[in-house]
């Protein structure tokens, strides 16, 4: 029996409330309105209604994140063994892979439980392309046909696109991605489209996932599963309508799928990001700009723009001369102007003296400019 408690569905998707959201209300009106409060099937994770975009690059582990949340759903149990999930029936339609390997993850995730896959977890392995009746119809089918209906997921997006013609622009696909949101609302499920990650330099990480800007803007939330392929770790970055930007570190376990990293919520660095604060580490100097872009193999362009936002963040110092480094690093390299007129004018009171400490001869001017401090 379906949970007959009020929610945000009841309000979007009846024929009443629909005449009440075409209507023109005053300011007073809507802030007397007695509106219930927006529900989550992972609690600050997922809200129970809409359409929601889950990207990752392929083969790190993005598809067993996606079956874990399903089944975790489905049962009721916390979601990476931390994040409280509310038990609905999950419709989850692996696209992309056949039924044998879909299989082997529920024995992997089972083998050390006492018990079986849960009956209100459904499966298919090949669905009809979006936006045609056959898609609709059946997904109609399964909703009404199944008790308690919460979460659908399509893994993987591309296999099921609708086929457009010519260049799937921004209108294009945010037309089929809004018509999908309007179903997901009106049948009071989640719809959370898989789709792959691009190498990209945006400086947005979630640009990085793949398709037009126009899926995205339709999405009320999106998800982005960022893993180094070197490490058992990966990067959970969630940001959407009704859920709080926040980034969450996962480890693998040894049967592939993923657990909570610890409680303190990490900040996310994008790849691009992540490679610049590298190569200053691993170099332990100042690098210019364009030095950074050799290295990191990220174009001038874009570099410079993700440089002068890192600094803004605070996740960098520019330096003088146009080098940059480590915040850390502040009490070591090319002090403000003050600080360095201050130091040669000392200089010159020890002239011909011991100035090892300052880096430079006081009367080698040219090196006084780029003032660093000697490493002891």
């Amino acid at each position: 029996m379906k949970d007959q408690t009020p929610h945000r569905g009841d309000i979007l998707s009846s024929q009443s409330s629909q005449h009440e959201r075409s209507a023109i209300i005053s300011a007073r009106e809507l802030y007397s309105m007695d509106i219930p409060p927006i529900r989550y099937l992972v609690d600050g994770l997922l809200p129970e209604l809409g359409l929601g975009l889950f990207g990752g690059a392929p083969k790190v582990g993005k598809s067993f994140a996606m079956f874990e949340l399903a089944i975790c759903v489905a049962e009721g149990k916390k979601l990476f063994g931390y994040f409280d999930t509310h038990k609905r029936s999950v419709l989850y339609l692996s696209v992309e892979d056949h039924n044998r390997r879909i299989k082997e993850r529920l024995h992997g995730y089972y083998e050390d439980l006492d018990s079986q896959p849960p009956a209100n977890l459904y499966l298919s392995f090949e669905w009809p392309r979006i936006g045609t009746k056959d898609f609709d119809e059946k997904l109609e089918s399964w909703i009404k046909s199944t008790p308690d209906p919460g979460l659908i997921i399509i893994d993987m997006l591309n296999q099921v696109r609708p086929a457009l013609k010519g260049d799937h622009n921004y209108n294009k696909e945010n037309d089929w991605a809004s018509r999908l949101r309007h179903f997901a609302v009106d049948n009071e499920v989640v719809i959370i489209l898989v789709n792959h990650t691009r190498k990209s330099d945006a400086d947005d990480p979630f640009a990085r996932i793949g398709g037009s800007n126009g899926v995205h803007g339709a999405s009320d939330f999106i998800w982005l599963f960022d893993k180094d392929r070197s490490k058992s770790s990966a990067y959970l970055a969630v940001t959407g309508n009704d859920i709080q930007d926040e980034t969450h570190s996962l480890v693998r376990a040894d049967n592939g799928f993923w657990v909570y990293d610890g409680i303190e919520i990490k900040k996310y660095v994008s790849p691009q990001r992540d490679r610049i604060i590298e190569a200053l580490r691993l170099s332990d100097k100042l690098i210019s700009p364009s030095d950074l872009a050799k290295i990191t193999k990220i174009s001038d362009g874009s570099i410079r723009r993700i440089l002068r936002k890192m600094v803004h963040n605070g996740d960098l110092k520019a330096y003088n001369y146009g080098e940059y480094g480590l915040n850390e690093w502040e009490d070591r390299f090319s002090l403000s102007i003050q600080d360095q007129t201050e130091l040669e004018d000392a200089a010159e009171m020890v002239h011909k003296s011991d100035c090892d400490v300052f880096g430079y001869s006081p009367s080698d001017k040219t090196e006084a400019t780029e003032l660093e401090f000697a490493d002891e």
